[in-house]
């Protein structure tokens, strides 16, 4: 479960054709083990499930150590199984463990991911998150080294960057807000310097009525920006909402008006439309939508 609690980089769960046993102790102790193929799902209509070879077996373990306190360390081992279905073939293991501390408000978790192979000697990853509640305010925080090249099993991990992010949430009873920046740094220094800023605003006017916008900009390789405005409103025919969106990325922007209507109905029953008319102007044309 720790492995799940993330506010910013996941270990993913793989898909395996094979045999899983996980015994369980609320709150105190869980153990994990598995052995079979991996693959992964394909398919558009109906999912299926294709083998990438090899074979896949991993292990973990993690229990309450004192009250508020929690750790767990997990294992996959992987040989020769493809990366992808045309992907070349990986032999290896990979470790998980990550050490939390929990509260009403406030939790801290310390995570540490790691990766070898039989042509690498390893890859290592560290990240620290925290969240701390301050009245109607959730604050939540991290610090983060991922090496180049981390994957687990076959799947390639967030890779090659360091630095930090914070974030804001507050919420009353007519307002939401939500606000958060991060800063990234490569590695290696083969990318420059990353900085990803968010903000979002809602306020309820009345029962029926609430507006709100929201943007974010990108300043590194590449520089963008979007920003957002709506109002929801509640009408004699349901529920509706017009929004207006721009996006701006390196000379190329979009503007967009959405209209929708979610229609009162019976009782299990339900319909809604959808009006969109767009403009975007690229480096070669423009086009309406």
């Amino acid at each position: 479960d720790l492995a799940r609690q993330q506010q910013r980089f996941s270990v993913p769960t793989l898909p395996m054709s094979g045999a899983v046993v996980e015994w369980t102790r609320p709150g105190q102790l869980q153990i994990q083990g598995s052995v079979g193929e991996p693959g992964e799902f394909t398919g558009v209509y109906v999912p299926t499930f294709d083998g990438l070879g090899g074979r896949q077996a991993g292990g973990g373990l993690q229990w309450g150590i004192a009250d508020g306190w929690s750790t767990a360390l997990q294992m996959i081992d992987v040989g020769r199984a493809r990366s992808s279905l045309h992907g070349e073939k990986v032999t290896g293991q990979s470790w998980f463990g990550a050490l939390a501390w929990d509260s009403r408000d406030a939790r801290s978790q310390l995570n540490l991911v790691s990766n070898s192979t039989a042509d690498d000697s390893g890859h290592l990853g560290a990240w620290l998150d925290g969240a701390i509640r301050t009245g109607r305010t959730w604050h939540t925080m991290g610090v983060f080294r991922l090496d180049p090249g981390l994957r687990w099993g076959t799947a390639p991990l967030a890779s090659d960057m360091e630095g930090g992010h914070y974030r804001a949430a507050f919420q009353s009873r007519r307002w939401t807000l939500d606000g958060g920046v991060d800063q990234l740094s490569s590695v290696s220094g083969r990318r420059r310097d990353t900085t990803f800023g968010t903000g979002y605003a809602r306020y309820q006017y009345s029962s029926t009525l609430s507006f709100g916008g929201g943007t974010s900009a990108l300043a590194g390789s590449t520089s963008a920006w979007s920003t957002f405005g709506f109002v929801d409103s509640g009408n004699r025919y349901g529920i509706g909402r017009a929004q207006l969106s721009h996006a701006r990325n390196d000379g190329q922007d979009n503007t967009q008006l959405n209209l929708d209507q979610t229609w009162t109905t019976a009782v299990g029953r339900r319909a809604s439309t959808a009006l969109l008319l767009g403009h975007e102007n690229l480096e070669s044309h423009t086009a309406n939508t």
